[in-house]
């Protein structure tokens, strides 16, 4: 996979579409989107397994565990 780097303009025009209510996708929340449209995200970026790992890892760099962490009963491990 070749990437390129693009102008900050050209990377804020999908974040401004879906913001204005230009883009007519309804009230659809969660979605993955590129260049102006709909994609099917990663399968990396929908790994619950991953996700888990980055949750605690979030959680040890910021200095919180189960003792001062409101969220730990949601996904600590």
């Amino acid at each position: 996979v070749r990437r390129q780097l693009i102008s900050p303009r050209q990377a804020a025009e999908t974040l401004v579409w879906l913001a204005t209510g230009t883009a007519d996708i309804g009230c659809r929340t969660g979605g993955y989107f590129h260049d102006m449209k709909a994609i099917e995200p990663s399968r990396l970026a929908t790994s619950e397994k991953l996700a888990g790992e980055l949750w605690s890892d979030s959680l040890r760099w910021c200095g919180l565990d189960e003792a001062n962490c409101p969220a730990w009963g949601l996904f600590g491990r």
